[in-house]
């Protein structure tokens, strides 16, 4: 499935018919310029996983670049990744921010390309996801703290001999620090075994396109308030 791409200049380019809706969606609605656009929320799902393709050039060079070394090819594109809470806000880790969660405004104006995917047979409420997610909610994004990790993925891979990562063999599973993709793993993982994730020692925002989840169609409508 294509990205959907977001941004306002891509916004004001959609077509279709311009739906009539009154002031209770106005939290949910995208807002450009005079213009209101309303994604499909309800067809997302609390632990659904937005995939982000970053139009940012010296960050998406480096996290692709990381992603080629673990041979994840042509997904390398996708550079980041985020959870949909349920209640209209998508909750990620970045540098400098730490864990922040964000309204459907900032994810659809923020430029660039986005996917929402499935993971297998979520059995979370949305107050149990979001109870989940407030207490990750304190980690720091540290990066550094998961290089023992990315060795060992690594070395599974032939790309590091086994002696030079024999001394990470140990690695902890971090909950007090995070990247992006280890949060929303650690968010998912709280309520069922996801094999895609369980079988790396370190996933990474590619990982989220692996088959076993399924691909949501996002779709924006323009509206108007009645």
């Amino acid at each position: 499935m294509q990205a959907l791409l977001v941004g306002c200049k891509h916004l004001e380019s959609t077509p279709g018919p311009v739906l009539a809706l009154d002031d209770a969606v106005v939290p949910y609605t995208v807002r450009c310029g005079s213009d209101h656009y309303l994604p499909n929320l309800d067809d997302w799902l609390p632990g659904d996983v937005f995939l982000f393709k970053s139009v940012t050039k010296a960050r998406a060079n480096s996290v692709s670049q990381l992603q080629a070394m673990a041979r994840l090819g042509a997904h390398s594109e996708w550079t980041h990744v985020g959870i949909y809470d349920g209640y209209g806000r998508v909750w990620d880790a970045m540098p400098g921010s730490n864990i922040r969660n964000r309204s459907i405004q900032d994810v659809f104006t923020e430029e660039g390309g986005i996917r929402l995917r499935r993971p297998p047979a979520m059995a979370a409420s949305r107050a149990q996801l979001l109870t989940e997610l407030t207490q990750l909610g304190t980690a720091i994004y540290d990066p550094w703290a998961f290089q023992a990790r990315y060795l060992a993925r690594l070395t599974r891979l032939g790309r590091v001999a086994a002696w030079e990562a024999a001394m990470w063999a140990f690695a902890p599973e971090e909950y007090e620090r995070v990247i992006c993709s280890t949060f929303v793993s650690l968010a998912l993982r709280r309520f069922r075994r996801i094999e895609a994730l369980d079988r790396t020692p370190l996933p990474l925002p590619a990982d989220f396109l692996d088959p076993t989840f399924s691909d949501v169609p996002l779709k924006v409508h323009r509206v108007d308030f009645t």
